[in-house]
């Protein structure tokens, strides 16, 4: 199966101030240094799941009243923004990742995320086709919702789910784990909150878990040193539209979860192996 190992340039690590408004240094190559009282993160971190799930379920009940269809936009996705919202109230210790590093590197991360998704799925699609599955391509104009309405508020779903994953569980944990063991937690933990996958059946949610730590590793890549909302956003973003438009995936179809997963899960090691490798190098060479 063919997928993209890409390299992401170096640059300055930084996050923004909270609801306090002031700046605290993470570390996101690694842990908290051993001579350093190490900072208390699951506090925080139950307050969010706990509000992102309470958030989640009544604005799944209100989705109703706002007389959206749920293929333009499912209103639940905004539960981990509410629950950041109340942890910055609560906790003056926690931060918000949104804006730092160049604009440029920027704009490099969400090409090189628009690529790592072209390549996945792509690779997914000639999988399923030389092993004699079903491929499922839905034309825009099928939706019965004007494509452009679904893409716009797809994005905006997007981003109100990864204004709580991304641009905040996921530095809040690395201000005391690595990269990689902060972008596990965040992939669990992001999986389980989808549990109306546990309808299609414990194997479909177990391989759907195994994609979302392989995704989760791959925004914690893409995001290291850059603003985190758009980056992660519009990676999201295309990987639902991608969904909706090339796999059955909301119909329960194992093949197309297993392939996808296999994809996803097969680019995280190399993109994490590269950029690992690079940094070493980076180290050595002083």
């Amino acid at each position: 199966m063919k997928t993209t190992t890409t390299t992401f340039p170096e640059t300055q690590e930084s996050s923004l101030a909270g609801a306090a408004g002031e700046q605290r240094p993470l570390s996101p190559a690694g842990p908290v240094a051993s001579n350093q009282q190490k900072p208390r993160v699951w506090p925080a971190l139950w307050l969010y799941l706990l509000v992102t799930w309470l958030a989640g379920g009544a604005l799944i009940e209100l989705q109703p009243l706002t007389r959206l269809s749920t293929q333009i936009i499912e209103i639940s996705q905004f539960g981990p923004s509410v629950a950041v919202l109340i942890v910055l109230a609560r906790r003056r210790a926690a931060t918000l990742q949104l804006w730092q590093g160049p604009l440029a590197a920027t704009l490099w991360r969400i090409a090189a995320g628009a690529a790592i998704v072209a390549a996945v799925f792509g690779s997914c699609l000639a999988a399923l086709a030389l092993t004699g599955h079903q491929v499922h391509v839905t034309s825009p104009a099928s939706l019965g919702e004007p494509f452009w309405l679904i893409a716009g508020a797809q994005l905006i779903g997007a981003c109100g789910e990864e204004l709580g994953w991304r641009s905040f569980l996921q530095p809040h944990l690395q201000r005391r784990y690595s990269r990689l063991i902060s972008a596990l937690i965040v992939g669990i933990l992001w999986g389980t909150w989808h549990v109306m996958y546990l309808s299609d059946g414990p194997l479909f949610f177990g391989l759907f878990l195994l994609l979302t730590m392989a995704l989760s590793v791959i925004m914690a890549e893409l995001t290291s040193g850059v603003s985190s909302l758009p980056v992660a956003g519009v990676f999201h973003w295309l990987i639902n539209l991608a969904t909706l438009l090339l796999l059955n995936f909301a119909g329960g179809s194992l093949a197309d979860i297993a392939t996808l997963t296999i994809g996803f899960t097969t680019a995280a090691i190399l993109i994490k192996t590269t950029t690992t490798l690079r940094s070493r190098a980076t180290a050595e060479n002083g």
